[in-house]
């Protein structure tokens, strides 16, 4: 179903009507060759630099598993493999977005720190790793809201282009939710707990 959404944009593919959000150069640098945006950008700018960060730590895992030979899921019946599958189409869903602004998307590894710690979390067990792992979809959940919200204030006066913005981040909306209520599901009272204690550090990790 998703692929044929994905055609769907392409038969219909929409531009920002007042031009790029920001030059392609300055964005790829500051999206791009540097973990940090500079100061000064104007907020559409700085809305597709953060859009374009969004998906780091997504791709990098998804990635990381398929040249070492691993999933999450791999069965049919096992969610696991849909969460994958749903994560692998964040990145491709963001370049659509970006496009949409006029631009074209490149994304880098995370930084080296944030690269050392999904290698740890990818190397333990579900019961273990779930732990982070939820708090994680949790802060991605609010952050793609907080992205939405920011598109629907900077780009009120061009309704086509807010249109396909809102659509595309709403489907990674849709995703994290779902993942967020699979991982409540299998981790009981005790690890819910131990990830409320957790969530803050998390948090600030990322933020950081």
């Amino acid at each position: 179903h998703r692929e044929s959404v994905f055609a769907g944009i392409e038969q219909c593919p929409v531009r920002r009507p007042l031009g790029p959000a920001v030059e392609q150069g300055v964005f790829d640098h500051n999206a791009v060759e540097n973990d940090y945006a500079e100061h000064g950008l104007r907020k559409p700018a700085l809305w597709a630099v953060c859009a374009a960060k969004m998906s780091r730590a997504e791709q990098y895992s998804v990635q990381y598993l398929v040249e070492h030979g691993k999933t999450l899921g791999g069965a049919p019946d096992d969610p696991r493999t849909f969460i994958e599958l749903e994560e692998q189409y964040h990145t491709r869903i963001l370049e659509d977005a970006l496009r949409a602004l006029g631009l074209k998307a490149q994304f880098r590894r995370p930084a080296w720190r944030t690269r050392m710690a999904l290698h740890v979390i990818l190397a333990l067990p579900h019961w273990l790793s779930d732990l982070t792992v939820l708090c994680g979809e949790l802060i991605g959940v609010a952050s793609f809201k907080l992205l939405l919200a920011s598109a629907r204030e900077l780009f009120a006066d061009e309704p086509s282009t807010l249109r396909r913005i809102e659509y595309l981040l709403n489907q990674i909306i849709v995703d994290e939710l779902g993942h967020v209520l699979y991982l409540r599901s299998v981790l009981g009272p005790v690890r819910l707990g131990l990830a409320r204690l957790l969530l803050p550090i998390v948090a600030q990790a990322i933020v950081s």
